[in-house]
């Protein structure tokens, strides 16, 4: 028997990513305490690089699996919220594009080694289901 760890609705999976890069903005563009050029920043960045996470995780996925996953866009898009979030009102465009594409790119790389199937197998004993 293998766990499974795939989700069971990607429909919520994708309107929780949205909620949360809806919100992620808010916190990104408020922590300039203004509605200022730094604040127009911190949300730029972040929406950089979450596209741009996205677009990494799901080139990844399909090089490795052969086709296009929602469930990975959602996973880039997060990494690359992550990796913009403490700098974002202070690094330019380029850079926010960099640390999108890197972090999903590390992220995905570490999510497909780290779990290798012979790591997930649960051996149960027999007698509880025979």
């Amino acid at each position: 028997m293998m766990l499974n760890f795939r989700p069971h609705n990607v429909s919520l999976v994708t309107l929780g990513t949205i909620l949360l890069w809806f919100g992620w903005l808010g916190f990104n563009g408020g922590s300039a305490f203004g509605a200022n050029l730094r604040a127009v920043m911190a949300c730029w960045n972040s929406c950089l690089a979450a596209m741009f996470g996205a677009a990494t995780w799901c080139i990844l996925d399909y090089r490795l699996a052969g086709k296009w996953s929602m469930v990975g866009w959602c996973s880039g898009c997060i990494s690359g919220l992550v990796a913009a979030t403490p700098a974002s009102g202070f690094i330019p465009p380029w850079a926010a594009i960099i640390l999108g594409v890197a972090t999903a790119a590390i992220v995905n790389f570490g999510t497909k080694s780290m779990f290798p199937s012979s790591l997930i197998e649960v051996k149960y004993p027999k007698k509880l289901y025979s």
